[in-house]
């Protein structure tokens, strides 16, 4: 291993990126959009109402409480 201290390796199985990591890469070089990260905070801290599951003699019905849930930024703050 010819690493610097405190590096890490990226390699997985026989010496090749991941797929996952190969397409994050990519994405990661693309340029930045100004526009596109705008819409992409607004929806990180947009509040979507909280959902319910009832049962009902044999199937399900999905309905929308009143309450909003937390947004994905209220998560993963």
């Amino acid at each position: 291993d010819n690493e610097a201290p405190g590096s890490f390796n990226y390699s997985f199985g026989c010496g090749r990126l991941d797929s996952f990591s190969e397409s994050l890469h990519a994405l990661l070089r693309k340029p930045y959009d100004r526009k596109e990260h705008k819409e992409l905070i607004e929806e990180a801290n947009l509040h979507k109402p909280i959902t319910r599951e009832r049962n009902l003699r044999g199937h399900s019905k999905t309905y929308f409480t009143q309450k909003l849930g937390l947004s994905y930024m209220d998560h993963y703050p």
